[in-house]
């Protein structure tokens, strides 16, 4: 797990549990999930994403998608490899092995956010886990915010429904979300 640093900033090193990283990057937008200004979810997919290692902003990384019920999420993963990380209105479900995580909204049992820290996961321009600041801007173009969360780590989002995270220059994570919805 990670530790505080100096100052009480938060301290992240490559090897911390993906349960921090899960947490740093749906946490606080699950606190603002349910004040309205989220737009509404997709309709469910008819057909289930194929199983690719292919991030898209704003719909899905791999297998699973927003929109997609819990139902579907069962069968595209399977159930989670730990209990999930509760928030007032949401699940956050975590696939361990597969260093992958999803957030089912309570009400409408819909997937609404997913997240890896897994460097299988690339979006069409290539960017993922591992590359530096500069080759995710040479291949994605300057974020739209960007947000330091201190310690050497930043949050960089894309109003096309994407989110990189990076600590040290490499990015630690990607996660998608609804495009126009919040990014933190």
């Amino acid at each position: 797990m990670s530790a505080l640093g100096e100052g009480g900033h938060m301290r992240f090193q490559m090897s911390d549990s993906f349960h921090v990283l899960a947490a740093l990057a749906l946490c606080s937008g699950l606190l603002l999930s349910g004040c309205g200004s989220a737009p509404p979810l997709p309709a469910p997919p008819k057909v289930l994403p194929p199983d690719d290692s292919l991030i898209v902003p704003g719909s899905r990384i791999g297998s699973v998608a927003i929109g997609m019920t819990s139902k579907q999420l069962l069968k595209a993963k399977g159930s989670s490899s730990s209990s999930p990380m509760r928030y007032t209105d949401a699940a956050n479900y975590s696939y361990d092995q597969l260093r992958y995580s999803v957030v089912v909204d309570d009400a409408t049992q819909q997937v609404w956010r997913i997240a890896t820290s897994d460097d299988r996961y690339r979006t069409a321009e290539g960017v993922g886990v591992g590359q530096t600041e500069l080759e995710m801007r040479a291949d994605l173009g300057n974020p739209d915010q960007t947000k330091d969360m201190g310690s050497d780590t930043f949050q960089y989002c894309y109003d096309k429904g994407l989110a990189i995270y990076i600590a040290q220059n490499k990015i630690i994570q990607a996660s998608v979300f609804i495009p126009g919805g919040v990014c933190e």
